[in-house]
């Protein structure tokens, strides 16, 4: 109940961290009373995180002051040093940058704590340590993921140092986990890893798994580092090194999720594993590309076919095909490239389940899409004409299909338009259709034509053909009032404008 309080309520975030702080100092610490403070942190943070990856400015804003509020705690040392490196780790899975202040001041009070502070015995004791982490997770993903977590709290320029003096080759999951390492934001991070590598193949110390994964990522990372990536896939060759071979596939289903008014699409793959099922799934952004990617192994059909109902009741599920969904993901990986963010670790264990053998990023060029996807319908769908009945069927999305509740624009741009009004009229969304969408056709017509090909590549698809011919007008500069769902877009986001406006004139 606390956690989901503080998932709906991430104004919170402050006191919580004051909270936090307060009991980290208590003499003698009370650990379940931590953790479970930590939880409620955890959720906020998450809210807020998603907000502002979203482009909400109230969560930007907060996620400033937030920062500011933790810096200044922690420089009055509120916060005990363990529990600063457990904040770092909220922050951290959040996708929340604690700053460069906050960095210098956790790295300066760990070298003044020493090693104590984050690994009890010191640095003999780290291998052991993670060892223990890893033998626990039982995954190299799930290890991966836990460690990522672990080591927020570590400046950028310390983790290739961290990243060398913890690869350990006489433990499985640690030493494939040393993969992980390249997905890391720092480049200087990814080099060192990249040499520790090129050691390891000469020391024998590469697998034929670790062989696989590094060919397939190897288009993931930037091309600049692609060549010594080459040098280590080759030097693994000449050594007799083989990649080892995955088991086929069984994709059983594969669904996506439309695509919100942020841009944001999840995909979830259905996979038989022997008599076991898993759940695969990653969460593409529009402007990030892939920005999450995990894989649930080891449940039953019940327990992957419970997790699906339940995102369906939450945001609406899709039927596609596995063709979407790798057109998706190369598309997003493109994305990935050209935002300078790389994809996560886990990205590869979703594609080894569902028995993806290549995936190397291809940006879709979104009009030759749309034109494909109407070309497949009858000619006479698709005159001024024609398509009116198609045009016409949108407005009625919003009560078919519960994405499109998500369909608005919350930024300044929609804030500018309604400079001065306080209640919804025909004019105010006139405006924003005008001042807003005139200008945004093309991101529209993306999001559209992406739930069209999904639509369609389902078996027996239906339904997609007004996605596409609706995506189709935008491009072609049909007058948006003649397509009624960006005019309940335009409401939708007058509405929302002006109710945060109203929150915001409140004393």
């Amino acid at each position: 109940m606390a956690v989901t309080v503080a998932q709906s309520r991430p104004e919170l975030a402050d006191a919580l961290v004051e909270l936090f702080a307060t009991e980290s100092r208590r003499e003698p610490p009370d650990g379940p009373v931590l953790d479970a403070i930590l939880l409620m942190v955890n959720a906020a943070l998450e809210a807020i995180g998603i907000d502002a990856e979203n482009g909400d400015p109230d969560a930007i804003a907060r996620v400033a002051t937030l920062r500011a509020g933790v810096l200044d705690l922690a420089q009055e040392e509120a916060f005990d040093t363990r529990a600063l490196v457990s904040l770092a780790g909220a922050f951290s899975a959040a996708r929340l940058d604690l700053g460069d202040a906050l960095h210098h001041h956790l790295a300066a009070r760990l070298d003044a704590a020493g090693p104590e502070a984050s690994v009890p015995g010191g640095p003999e004791a780290l291998i052991g340590h993670l060892t223990e982490l890893a033998a626990e997770a039982g995954d190299v993903f799930i290890y991966a993921a836990q460690l990522r977590d672990l080591i927020a709290a570590v400046p950028s320029a310390q983790r290739g140092p961290f990243a060398v003096a913890t690869f350990a080759p006489d433990v499985e999951i640690l030493r494939e986990a040393v993969l992980a390492w390249l997905f890391e934001s720092a480049a200087d991070t990814r080099a060192a890893v990249v040499a520790l590598l090129g050691d390891a193949v000469r020391s024998g110390q590469v697998s034929g798994t670790m062989l696989r994964r590094l060919i397939m990522a190897r288009t993931w990372l930037p091309e600049g580092e692609r060549p010594a990536v080459d040098a280590v896939i080759a030097a693994a060759r000449s050594r007799g090194v083989s990649v080892e071979p995955l088991a086929p596939a069984k994709v059983q289903t594969v669904y996506a999720t439309g695509v919100d008014g942020a841009g944001a699409q999840s995909l979830f793959i259905l996979v038989r594993e022997g008599r076991r099922y898993a759940v695969a799934a990653i969460l593409v952004k529009a402007e990030h590309g892939i920005r999450d990617a995990w894989v649930q192994h080891g449940g039953t059909r019940r327990d992957a076919e419970s997790l699906l109902a339940q995102v369906a009741e939450q945001v609406g599920l899709l039927p596609s095909g596995i063709g979407y969904a790798e057109t998706v993901m190369a598309h997003a990986l493109a994305v990935n490239a050209a935002s300078g963010e790389l994809p996560p670790f886990g990205l590869l264990d979703v594609v080894e389940s569902a028995g993806i053998a290549t995936l190397r990023p291809q940006d879709a060029d979104i009009p030759a899409l749309v034109d494909s996807l109407c070309a497949a319908l009858p000619t006479r769908w698709l005159g001024p004409e024609g398509d009116a009945p198609l045009l016409a069927s949108s407005g009625s999305w919003p009560n078919i299909y519960p994405f499109v509740s998500s369909w608005f624009e919350d930024d300044p741009a929609v804030a500018a338009a309604l400079t001065g009004r306080t209640r919804i009229t025909a004019k105010a969304v006139s405006d924003v259709l005008d001042r807003v969408f005139e200008v945004r056709r093309a991101r529209w017509a993306e999001r559209m034509a992406w739930i069209a090909l999904a639509m369609k590549e389902a078996p027996g698809g239906v339904d997609w053909a007004a996605f596409a011919v609706t995506a189709r007008a935008l491009l072609a500069g049909r007058p948006l009032r003649d397509i009624p769902i960006m005019t309940a877009i335009a409401r939708l986001s007058a509405e929302v404008a002006i109710r945060r406006g109203r929150e915001r004139a409140r004393p």
